[in-house]
């Protein structure tokens, strides 16, 4: 069993992804500890990367896990993940960005807009690759969210999860010798 950094998983979902962007999806969760554990998977495979951070510049590695049922973390019901072009209206995203510009914020009307947009987008477009966005705005995810994980998929994914977490642990105190 070999651990890969994140940028190298990333880099091998990216390829795949591109190739055929339908039924991926994409767990997050953060650990009773103080890791992240992002569980990635497509029809056939799945991945778990565990991460210091989500933001910025995180910290992580993972490995694709072999001979477990992707179907236990697989929600039926969900979208796929994935990149979907999003042709919202020039005006609309100069309205927006000049709200958040002077008020820090959008407003209750630009929400309300881009949250039927996004459900109309997500229920009527396909995932497709980086190459075939053609538009100026994209929607990237949905992402699963969940602050509580969702148990184990048996007693092996439990051993590899304490694993990563051991072997995460050990790459921080080396980048920086004050964490603990």
């Amino acid at each position: 069993m070999s651990f890969q950094s994140a940028e190298e998983i990333w880099r091998e979902i990216s390829i795949k992804y591109n190739r055929k962007p339908e039924g991926w999806q994409v767990l997050r969760t953060k650990n009773s500890r103080e890791f992240y554990d992002i569980f990635i998977s497509n029809p056939k495979e799945l991945w778990q990367i565990k991460l210091d951070t989500i933001y910025g510049k995180p910290t992580g590695l993972g490995i694709k896990i072999e001979d477990e049922n992707t179907s236990k973390i697989r929600k039926q019901n969900i979208p796929s993940y994935g990149l979907r072009p999003a042709p919202l209206p020039k005006r609309f995203m100069e309205k927006l960005f000049r709200e958040i510009m002077v008020y820090g914020h959008p407003s209750d009307e630009s929400l309300e807009f881009l949250s039927r947009e996004t459900l109309r987008i997500l229920h009527t477009i396909p995932p497709t690759s980086i190459e075939n966005i053609r538009t100026r705005t994209s929607l990237h995810g949905p992402f699963i969210d969940s602050s509580i994980p969702s148990g184990y998929i048996s007693e092996r994914q439990r051993d590899l999860d304490l694993k990563l977490e051991s072997e995460l642990r050990r790459i921080m105190y080396k980048k920086h010798p004050f964490y603990r």
